[in-house]
């Protein structure tokens, strides 16, 4: 999660700077009408709120980002903060996975807050994308939704991870993977992601970057309940070893390769649609 949030930092410094050196930006990145400032921004501060899925009806949680955001905010501000400015960070907006209730948490942080940027967008529906970049919000989040790839005001961590056709796709996760394994010959790769329209979308799009890295991709599903996090995952860890000529009904310890393939590699499962590997 660090390395998340230091993106968050890095990118809302370097458009606090660039935006705040702009003393002709429109209404819909302004303060109080014709004050000629910048929306959230003061001689000393940068206000900037999120949009997180902390409570929904199954329990799943990402109250973790906004903690996780939290720290990091705060770190830089020990350090100085950004362009001679602190961060105020006024926590995360739950949506609850609610599409009505993200598409009402980006107006409050707009129209009542009025942040400068919203980060982190950690949910799985983004129903507030349009009004964000309507309203020239700088936003950061995953690139796991269509909603990050071509908007100018809408940023993925690791870049747009959904392209459209004939657009590029982020070679983030293979291409280190390839590196850490010393190449990507004779290794397999298994793919597991949520069952929502980010899940989707990163199989269909990962199954590519791996395949364009040198991997041979034996299991591609977004078969993981995006509404709760299982308890026992024996099952996709057995459809995976089969995927990959492993023994039927065999399980792998966590973190380690099936005897049958030593060229593999795991990693832990968690809730994004990010690959598991």
């Amino acid at each position: 999660m660090s390395r998340s949030i230091r993106a968050i930092t890095a990118a809302v410094a370097a458009l606090l700077l660039v935006t705040s050196c702009n003393s002709a930006a429109d209404s819909g990145s302004s303060g109080k009408a014709g004050s000629g400032a910048v929306r959230g921004v003061t001689d000393d501060s940068v206000r900037v709120g999120g949009i997180v899925s902390m409570t929904t009806s199954t329990g799943y949680s990402k109250k973790d980002t906004d903690l996780g955001a939290k720290a990091r905010f705060d770190r830089a501000n020990a350090e100085g903060g950004v362009g001679g400015r602190t961060i105020d960070y006024l926590g995360a907006e739950d949506d609850g996975q609610d599409p009505a209730k993200n598409l009402a948490a980006a107006r409050k942080l707009v129209q009542q807050d009025e942040v400068f940027a919203v980060a982190p967008m950690s949910s799985t529906t983004f129903s507030g994308a349009d009004f964000l970049q309507q309203q020239k919000v700088p936003t950061f989040g995953w690139g796991t939704l269509p909603s990050f790839c071509g908007p100018s005001y809408l940023y993925g961590f690791g870049g747009c991870m959904v392209p459209t056709p004939g657009g590029t796709i982020s070679q983030t996760w293979p291409e280190g993977l390839k590196k850490v394994m010393g190449g990507s010959e004779g290794k397999s790769v298994a793919i597991l992601a949520n069952d929502s329209d980010a899940g989707t979308f990163a199989i269909r799009t990962y199954q590519q970057s791996f395949l364009s890295a040198g991997y041979e991709v034996t299991y591609a599903k977004a078969a993981v309940p995006a509404g709760s996090v299982p308890s026992d995952w024996s099952a996709y860890t057995k459809e995976i070893l089969r995927s990959d000529g492993g023994p039927p009904g065999a399980g792998s310890p966590r973190g380690r390769c099936p005897a049958a393939n030593s060229n593999c590699s795991r990693s832990h499962p968690s809730s994004s649609a990010r690959p598991r590997f």
